[in-house]
Protein backbone atom coordinates (compact mmCIF):
# COMPACT_ATOMS: atom_id res chain seq x y z
CA UNK A 1 0.00 0.00 0.00
CA UNK A 2 3.36 2.06 0.62
CA UNK A 3 4.11 1.54 -2.79
CA UNK A 4 1.42 3.33 -4.91
CA UNK A 5 2.39 5.49 -7.45
CA UNK A 6 2.09 9.42 -7.05
CA UNK A 7 -0.01 10.55 -9.73
CA UNK A 8 0.24 14.28 -9.99
CA UNK A 9 -2.16 16.80 -12.31
CA UNK A 10 0.29 19.04 -12.65
CA UNK A 11 -1.50 20.90 -16.24
CA UNK A 12 -4.88 21.39 -13.95
CA UNK A 13 -3.35 22.76 -11.26
CA UNK A 14 -0.74 24.96 -12.88
CA UNK A 15 -3.33 26.18 -15.25
CA UNK A 16 -5.89 27.45 -12.71
CA UNK A 17 -3.30 29.64 -10.65
CA UNK A 18 -4.24 33.12 -11.36
CA UNK A 19 -0.12 33.71 -12.77
CA UNK A 20 -1.36 31.46 -15.76
CA UNK A 21 -4.47 33.14 -16.80
CA UNK A 22 -5.03 36.34 -15.66
CA UNK A 23 -4.16 38.97 -19.03
CA UNK A 24 -5.27 42.12 -17.78
CA UNK A 25 -3.77 44.19 -14.70
CA UNK A 26 -0.75 42.38 -14.49
CA UNK A 27 3.19 43.65 -14.34
CA UNK A 28 4.59 43.45 -17.12
CA UNK A 29 7.39 41.46 -15.93
CA UNK A 30 5.05 38.38 -16.17
CA UNK A 31 5.11 38.63 -20.03
CA UNK A 32 3.38 36.95 -22.28
CA UNK A 33 0.48 35.09 -21.40
CA UNK A 34 0.71 31.60 -23.16
CA UNK A 35 4.43 31.72 -22.56
CA UNK A 36 3.78 32.44 -18.89
CA UNK A 37 1.31 29.26 -18.62
CA UNK A 38 3.18 27.00 -20.20
CA UNK A 39 6.18 27.91 -17.81
CA UNK A 40 3.87 27.69 -14.64
CA UNK A 41 3.08 24.36 -15.63
CA UNK A 42 6.46 23.01 -16.62
CA UNK A 43 8.12 24.77 -13.38
CA UNK A 44 5.32 22.45 -11.42
CA UNK A 45 5.60 19.02 -13.18
CA UNK A 46 9.20 19.78 -13.10
CA UNK A 47 9.18 20.39 -9.40
CA UNK A 48 6.62 17.10 -8.74
CA UNK A 49 8.94 14.87 -10.40
CA UNK A 50 11.78 15.71 -7.89
CA UNK A 51 9.48 15.41 -5.46
CA UNK A 52 8.98 11.73 -6.83
CA UNK A 53 6.01 12.12 -8.71
CA UNK A 54 5.52 8.98 -11.27
CA UNK A 55 2.67 9.97 -13.79
CA UNK A 56 2.13 13.51 -14.73
CA UNK A 57 -1.03 14.93 -16.31
CA UNK A 58 -0.38 17.95 -18.74
CA UNK A 59 -2.48 19.88 -20.41
CA UNK A 60 -0.21 22.21 -23.31
CA UNK A 61 1.55 19.47 -25.99
CA UNK A 62 4.59 22.28 -25.29
CA UNK A 63 4.79 21.36 -21.72
CA UNK A 64 4.53 17.74 -22.57
CA UNK A 65 7.57 18.40 -24.56
CA UNK A 66 9.56 20.73 -22.40
CA UNK A 67 9.11 18.20 -19.21
CA UNK A 68 10.05 15.13 -21.97
CA UNK A 69 13.51 16.83 -22.33
CA UNK A 70 13.65 17.46 -18.34
CA UNK A 71 12.91 13.81 -17.79
CA UNK A 72 15.86 12.91 -20.93
CA UNK A 73 18.34 15.53 -19.07
CA UNK A 74 17.82 13.52 -15.59
CA UNK A 75 18.23 10.58 -16.86
CA UNK A 76 21.22 11.17 -18.70
CA UNK A 77 22.98 11.03 -15.88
Amino acid sequence: MTQQPMFCLAGQESWRQKESKVAQDVPQEWGDLEKRGITWEVLTATTLLHAGADILSLRHPESVKQVRAAIDKLMAH
